[in-house]
């Protein structure tokens, strides 16, 4: 192949393997998902990171019922555990990829983090009548293993695609982290323990949780 043609090839060939492969004549919709942050020094004063605090880019996906991303009571999978640890998708999106496979998944996409107080994220996603339903996940950072995003939104209801919904987003414990504060040292929780709404001091107050964000899922085409 010609050298200089190479370069080109290889960018279009990786777009095409990071591209949601779902068939654009199926019935569906598409969605623009916007992540807002709130979490801030002000809204979780008690023990705040710093400058360091933000969201880290996330991953999710329109997917069958058979399929969980996360949810309170389960035990997160060796991809939850990495990014709610260290941000990073990956092995995450490894295992999308296989339930992708196996027919429980759909489209799989990623988005940006947020490094600012009331900066957002977007994205967009194709949902189909074969996967109607929406998870996404991204880590609050730095956390031992603390993690926010919404799982099994259904965008297609009584036979009708949603219009618009925004979702309160609040931190989530993955369980796989012994560790109580933002930056303390980890402490590997063996064996992992079941996923929760994160009960950690700087979440709670006066017995309620202090919401860190909304996502606002938007139609925005078929």
């Amino acid at each position: 192949m010609n050298a200089r043609l190479f370069p080109v090839f290889a960018a279009l060939l990786l777009n095409a393997c990071a591209a949601p492969m779902v068939d654009p004549q199926m019935p569906g919709a598409t969605y623009e998902i916007t992540i807002t942050r709130s979490w801030s020094e002000a809204t979780h004063p008690l023990d705040w990171p710093g400058v360091t605090g933000h969201f880290t880019g996330g991953i999710g996906a329109t997917h069958t019922d058979a399929y969980a991303m996360f949810g309170a009571g389960k035990i997160a999978t060796p991809g939850l555990e990495i990014l709610s640890q260290k941000g990073m998708a990956t092995p995450f999106d490894q295992e999308l990829a296989t339930a992708k496979s196996s027919g429980t998944v759909g489209a799989i996409f990623q988005y940006g983090p947020i490094w600012t107080v009331g900066g957002t994220s977007s994205v967009q996603v194709r949902a189909t009548d074969a996967f109607p339903i929406l998870s996404f996940a991204n880590m609050v950072a730095p956390s031992p293993d603390w993690f926010t995003g919404v799982t099994a939104i259904q965008l297609k209801r009584n036979g009708q695609w949603i219009d618009s919904e925004t979702v309160t987003l609040y931190a989530w414990d993955s369980g796989t982290n012994d560790a109580r504060t933002y930056k303390a040292d980890k402490i590997a929780a063996n064996p992992f323990v079941p996923i929760t709404l994160n009960n950690a001091p700087m979440f709670m107050q006066g017995g309620n949780r202090i919401p860190v964000g909304t996502a606002t899922i938007r139609k925005v085409g078929a």
